[in-house]
This record gives C-alpha cells, sequence and structure tokens, in this order.
C-alpha cells in the first residue's frame, strides 16, 4: 500500500473569502438537494448530485498533494454537511474505504467553533482552514455540538486516495 500517514495539520486559509462566498452560493442554490443524516445530525450532500464541487476538490489536489507528501493522490469525491440543532455530532471512528484515504476537512462557515479531535488533540478551524489527516488511519470526532439552539457549522469535506484505490 502506497499510502503517506501524516500528523494532522491545519492549513490556514486553503480557500479564500471569494471561494467561500462562491461555494456557499453554490451551497445555497442546490440547497433543495441537501438531505438529513439522521446519524450525525446534519443535511449533507456529495459531489455527485452538486458536480461543481469536484471542480474545487481538483483546484486543491496539488495542496493535498503536498501536504501528505503523494505525487500521485487522486480526489475521490466531496462531501458538504450543515450542522445544526441538539442532534448534530460525529462520533469516533475511522473513515472505512480507501476512498478516504486523505481528508482535507475544510470548514466554510460557523457560528461558534467546533473542534475536531483527531487521535486525542483537537483542532480549531476557522471558515477557510482545512484539517489535514488520514481518515482510514486516524480516530476522529468532535465533543459536543457547542450551542445548539443558534449555532451552524458547515464543513466540506474533500476526499483523495492513491490511483490504485480508484473505483472505476
Amino acid at each position: 500500500m502506497n499510502v503517506k500517514v501524516i500528523d494532522p495539520v491545519i492549513t490556514n486559509n486553503i480557500i479564500n473569502n471569494d471561494e467561500i462566498e462562491e461555494l456557499k452560493n453554490l451551497i445555497n442554490i442546490n440547497k433543495n438537494l441537501l438531505q438529513y443524516d439522521p446519524y450525525y445530525g446534519r443535511m449533507v450532500v456529495t459531489d455527485t448530485l452538486i458536480p461543481e464541487l469536484m471542480h474545487h476538490s481538483n483546484k486543491l489536489r496539488d495542496k493535498a498533494r503536498e501536504i501528505f507528501g503523494s505525487n500521485t493522490l487522486e480526489p475521490t469525491y466531496v462531501l458538504f454537511g450543515h450542522y445544526f440543532g441538539k442532534d448534530a455530532n460525529l462520533k469516533k471512528h475511522k473513515d472505512n474505504s480507501f476512498d478516504c484515504m486523505y481528508n482535507l476537512d475544510v470548514c466554510l462557515y460557523q457560528n461558534d467553533p467546533w473542534d475536531v479531535y483527531v487521535e486525542g488533540k483537537s483542532y480549531t478551524l476557522n471558515p477557510g482552514d482545512a484539517l489535514s489527516f488520514n481518515g482510514v488511519h486516524n480516530l476522529h470526532w468532535r465533543e459536543s455540538f457547542p450551542n445548539p439552539e443558534t449555532n451552524e457549522v458547515g464543513m466540506l469535506f474533500f476526499f483523495y486516495t492513491e490511483p490504485e484505490y480508484i473505483k472505476n
């Protein structure tokens, strides 16, 4: 297996304010495509329904290759998650698909920060920041959703893998 396992790292401003607004507008005009995911208490959509999300994944590919130390990784898919209310959560887990070998978790917006934990260490993201880690190798989660009455958190999950694991 040709996998580069890295320590989690935050990249500030991996997307700029114009890109944030572009992505927020893209999600907003397609909000009717979001579906409720009761397991995580969030609304979700993938690039299957909003193909323009993959364009942004491709734009981040070279940066992902640099961060993960792999000149061959390729995008697999993008998931947008809008977390809100008392049921919002991210249970402790490792990703169970090689499609999620390399994760770039990008904060699109938030009313209140909601730290991500990877192998017991917390990471705080601001809009435009990314947390990079190996989803299939690292246990990751979030603690209780802060201020569920008023908080909303929008995350883009850009997933990458090595070419030998890409499903055709």
